[in-house]
Order: C-alpha cells, then sequence, then structure tokens
C-alpha cells in the first residue's frame, strides 16, 4: 500500500512542476506580446494572474516533497509552520495580479492606444480588449 501512496505523491509532484513551468512559459509569452508595443495589443486582465499559480502551489509542492521524503506526519508538522508566510504571499500575489492590468491599461493609454468596441476573437465575453493605436485597425 505504501506503493501506490508514493506514485500518488510523484504524480503530484509531477502535475504540480508541469503546471508551474506552463504556467511561467505561458506568462512570459504574454508579457513579451504585451511590451512589444505593436499596432495592435489585445490584453487580458487575467494575465498577470499566470505568475501567482506556482506560488499557490508552492505549499502543496513542499508538503507531497515532504511526505514522499519523511513522511505525511512531519510533512504536516513543518508546512503547518509556515501557513501564515503561505497566506502572506499569497496576498500579495493576488494584490500584485489585480494591480498589473490597472497599470499596463494606463500605461498603454498614455502611449496613444485606444480601446475598440466589441470581443476580441478567441476571448469570452469580460476576458480580453484589442488596443489600437488607429481605430481602423479594428476589427
Amino acid at each position: 500500500m505504501r506503493i501506490m501512496s508514493n506514485i500518488r505523491l510523484i504524480v503530484s509532484i509531477l502535475l504540480i512542476l508541469v503546471l508551474s513551468v506552463s504556467s511561467v512559459w505561458f506568462g512570459n509569452t504574454l508579457m513579451k506580446e504585451y511590451f512589444q508595443f505593436g499596432t495592435s495589443i489585445v490584453f487580458s486582465w487575467a494575465s498577470g494572474v499566470t505568475y501567482t499559480l506556482p506560488g499557490v502551489l508552492s505549499l502543496p509542492f513542499a508538503f507531497f516533497v515532504l511526505s514522499l521524503l519523511k513522511g505525511q506526519g512531519a510533512a504536516t508538522i513543518s508546512c503547518s509552520k509556515y501557513i501564515r508566510f503561505y497566506s502572506y504571499i499569497l496576498f500579495m500575489l493576488v494584490f500584485l495580479s489585480m494591480l498589473f492590468p490597472l497599470i499596463y491599461i494606463n500605461h498603454i493609454e498614455n502611449k496613444g492606444y485606444m480601446p475598440c468596441e466589441g470581443i476580441p476573437t478567441g476571448y469570452m465575453p469580460g476576458m480580453g480588449k484589442q488596443y489600437v493605436t488607429d481605430l481602423a485597425l479594428c476589427k
């Protein structure tokens, strides 16, 4: 039975690693596109959240690794010491992910970008907004 438990822990660790690396890669791709300042930018307020996923998953990751190495009891004791610190980190990540869209939208509007009416192609309502340098570029 211990073997199945270890397999579950290893799969959980690998899943968290894949999700975290994918999230950072996707975030880097979005930020690179945003800061190239082309003639048209499709901005989503949720793009800042891509960097928060590794932070959110850090405590479960630590718990699973410690459970694999030292057992679940020791992992629970070790991780419980960091709950308050983890809560502060999560608060900061959420705050920064909400602050980024406000700062970025203000920045591109100051650079002369104008918002288009309607929903950009491939986006759900409320998830993205297209900004252009000339309103004729709106599709």
